[in-house]
């Protein structure tokens, strides 16, 4: 359920606890789950402030093969001294398990829309119903990224509420420990030799 895309590339939607203080930038990596292919890795700096970030893969990258599951990870290289700091450890000792970066990481796969999918999005006339298709039929990352862009254009409470119904709901995604934290924007990965592009 909430591994389903039918996007080329879909947008990543990540808590990241850590800030430009902490490192420079962080990396997204893709790849596939059957064997382990590398696909993709690109490059953005970290938000001034803690909290959910939408990450988008290099648009060099090629498109999500449908069928196929992915492997998505986003490495944080910050100081073992800092994770440590988050995890409440002190003792110096205890720092070197804590020495190789912090990872979130998930599963996406992109189906065909069918041709119900395709009509029911065709013959939405509002926002809220074409959440509510995505929602039934059970494409995660495009209903998370609608929201989420949605309340980042517009204060607009209702879409705020739909937000944390959707992170709450605990037999679905589970994430209610996330509703209050700020939603900070979204960044564009890109190629260490390319610039980096961001929306924070």
């Amino acid at each position: 359920y909430l591994s389903l895309t039918v996007s080329e590339r879909p947008t990543l939607w990540a808590y990241l606890p850590y800030t430009r203080d902490d490192a420079s930038q962080a990396a997204v990596v893709l790849q596939t789950e059957s064997s382990d292919q590398e696909i993709s890795r690109g490059f953005f700096p970290l938000s001034d402030s803690p909290g959910v970030t939408g990450v988008r893969f290099p648009a060099s990258m090629p498109a999500l093969e449908v069928g196929e599951a992915y492997r998505w990870n986003v490495d944080v290289p910050c100081s073992p001294e800092t994770r440590a700091t988050e995890a409440g450890i002190t003792e110096p000792s205890n720092l070197n398990p804590l020495a190789t970066p912090a990872t979130l990481t998930g599963v996406v796969e992109r189906v065909m829309p069918s041709s119900e999918l395709t009509q029911a999005l065709e013959t939405a006339t509002t926002p809220i119903e074409m959440l509510a298709v995505y929602g039934e039929y059970h494409i995660w990352y495009d209903l998370l990224s609608e929201v989420a862009e949605r309340r980042l254009s517009a204060a607009n409470s209702q879409f705020e509420q739909i937000w944390i119904d959707l992170l709450s709901d605990e037999t679905g995604a589970n994430l209610g420990d996330y509703v209050e934290a700020p939603l900070v924007g979204t960044v564009t990965a890109q190629d260490a030799t390319h610039s980096l592009q961001q929306d924070f």
